[in-house]
């Protein structure tokens, strides 16, 4: 977002963390290191300290999200002082943080703006992270009223935003979906040079989940299906990393039909994706409601049929009706039986993942969505609290 809206003339600074995710884990030159400038693609980057936890319990992630709140709470503070933006834009995950970009808005004068990939409290009780009870309670009582406090909020799929309307209250809310780049994700006229090198036979049909290794994701699953189709001629790729890679490693030991594959570098991600003849988008129950997963567009790009975990109605189950197959959250058995139809069926195969690029190409290029960010984002900055000082002084802040 912060590239094409530089490219597109506008001036753009950026808080983040140092990186860490989804390995959990700091990498050099970041271990240790505290507050720092960057300048990541021309944009002005401040890297904030935060703590990270090598086993991610749900004390030790509370701590870990309220460490990069304090830290990065002065710096947005001072930005929007001194910098004096049009627009502050506070992305959810993590919510802990947005207070302080609320109040660093009424500081300076921007319109305030919430962009929410994630319910995350919500999230976390569906993936187990957080058990019911008062402070769950809590905590989504105070998300709603963080929420209350920006000018505009937006998320990603029609139902997060009915569920942040209950939410917001009178604060204005937007759909902004999540994007793909259609031109860098495509479908290849020739097998992925990953399957020469994991050894797969030319005639071996590739089941692939590419993502993050989390707890939320009900990976469980894919072992469970790779349990159900021991014996046919189907290879199940598990590929990326994070917190429960090991756990999953062992649930799978002795399936001679799991391969895993490390976290691949940003220019081997049209490889990976098309190493797959059919995308797996394991669900677990609880969470389907709370996010939309953006690796699914990137799934559709590649124009390969899906088999995902997803409730009736929900928006994954809209989206992946038209180019795959939806099965029950958490459902081995069905998962299983739905990559074994679509394993004997190459013309449908290739019918549905065509569906799935069309699909890509016309609601979710990036181009398009970023397009109605940056309509958005203008008529935020038409309700900022302060006058501009010219015509053209705060056009291009964000």
């Amino acid at each position: 977002m912060a590239r094409w809206f530089t490219e597109h003339g506008h001036d753009v600074r950026v808080l983040a963390a140092h990186p860490y995710y989804p390995r959990w884990r700091l990498e050099a030159p970041y271990h240790r290191a505290g507050w720092r400038r960057e300048e990541v693609d021309g944009i002005k980057t401040y890297r904030c300290p935060l703590y990270v936890p090598a086993d991610p319990t749900p004390i030790l992630r509370l701590v870990h999200l309220l460490s990069y709140a304090a830290s990065s709470a002065p710096i947005v503070i001072w930005q929007a002082m001194t910098w004096k933006p049009d627009i502050i834009l506070a992305i959810q995950p993590t919510v802990f943080a947005a207070p302080a970009t609320a109040l660093a808005a009424v500081l300076s004068g921007a319109a305030s703006w919430m962009h929410i990939q994630d319910f995350e409290v919500e999230a976390a009780i569906g993936a187990g992270h957080v058990k019911g009870g008062r402070l769950p309670q809590l905590g989504i009582a105070m998300e709603s009223r963080i929420i209350r406090m920006f000018d505009f909020a937006s998320t990603i799929s029609p139902t997060m935003v009915q569920r942040l309307g209950r939410k917001a209250g009178a604060v204005r809310t937007r759909l902004l979906p999540n994007w793909v780049d259609t031109e860098e994700i495509v479908p290849l006229t020739r097998p992925s040079a990953l399957r020469a090198q994991l050894g797969f036979a030319s005639d071996d049909v590739i089941a692939l989940y590419a993502g993050n290794l989390g707890r939320s994701q009900g990976l469980e699953t894919l072992v469970d299906a790779a349990r159900a189709l021991v014996g046919e001629r189907l290879r199940l790729v598990i590929a990326g990393d994070g917190a429960v890679t090991g756990e999953i490693k062992s649930m799978s030991c002795g399936l001679g039909n799991v391969h895993f594959l490390p976290l691949q570098p940003a220019e081997r991600l049209n490889e990976l994706l098309n190493l797959g003849d059919i995308h797996l988008l394991p669900r677990r129950r609880g969470v389907v409601d709370c996010n939309m997963p953006s690796k699914l567009l990137n799934m559709l790009a590649s124009g390969r049929p899906i088999v995902a975990g997803a409730d009736e109605g929900s928006d994954v189950e809209q989206v992946v009706k038209s180019c795959g197959i939806v099965v029950a959250p958490e459902d081995g058995i069905a998962m299983a039986t739905a990559v074994k139809r679509l394993a004997g069926d190459p013309l449908g195969r290739a019918a549905l993942g065509a569906a799935g690029r069309n699909r890509a190409i016309t609601q979710w290029s990036r181009d398009g969505v970023l397009r109605q960010f940056e309509q958005c984002f203008e008529e935020a900055r038409s309700t900022s609290r302060r006058t501009p000082d010219s015509p053209g002084d705060r056009a291009d802040r964000k």
